[in-house]
């Protein structure tokens, strides 16, 4: 899972939101998952063990050879939430996507993958050795306090010899609505 600490927490309504990626074998391989959950944060015991608190968690995965890390979530005012995060394996490309959840849905539950971007190029890094990957990252509420804003990265054409990223924004809103707009 490269770094399985909180990459992401964000508070709304009185509760702790936060994501991480983790290792997990959906069904035929072991991959790098999205794990989020929301924490009450008055009835968490200290403890680096301790699931106090956990009003819902889930991982978000896929049977598809496919690894997702570096999550960033947020909560909009309706309690929708919204994942973005890098998606990439053997015969994918460095791309992005976003998963995410009504308020009103089934604990745990987080709706389909929706592919935001595919990459289009096989990434190249100024860095030799060991090289990362989409951690700039971010997932905002629009002012408008329903739509939500994620930037993430992608592979594609720069004219940079060194390096081919570049960020990719996307919106997308749960159906959030209020009074009725």
């Amino acid at each position: 899972g490269n770094d399985w600490r909180g990459q992401e927490t964000k508070q709304r309504n009185g509760s702790l939101w936060t994501t991480q990626h983790i290792s997990c074998n959906p069904g035929s391989n072991v991959v790098n998952c999205v794990r989020w959950a929301e924490i009450d944060p008055t009835q968490v015991t200290p403890g680096l063990d301790s699931t106090d608190g956990v009003i819902q968690a889930g991982v978000f995965a896929a049977d598809d050879g496919n690894s997702r890390w570096f999550p960033s979530l947020n909560v909009n005012r309706c309690g929708d939430m919204a994942i973005g995060y890098s998606k990439s394996g053997p015969d994918m490309l460095p791309s992005v996507a976003i998963t995410g959840r009504r308020n009103n849905d089934t604990p745990g539950f987080v709706r389909s993958e929706v592919d935001v971007f595919a990459g289009t190029e096989i990434y190249r890094s100024f860095q030799t050795g060991t090289t990362r990957w989409g951690d700039y990252t971010s997932m905002a509420i629009d002012p408008n306090g329903k739509d939500f804003w994620y930037i993430g990265e992608s592979t594609g054409p720069n004219d940079n010899p060194f390096i081919n990223y570049q960020n990719v924004i996307a919106k997308v809103n749960f159906g959030c609505r209020v009074n009725g707009k």
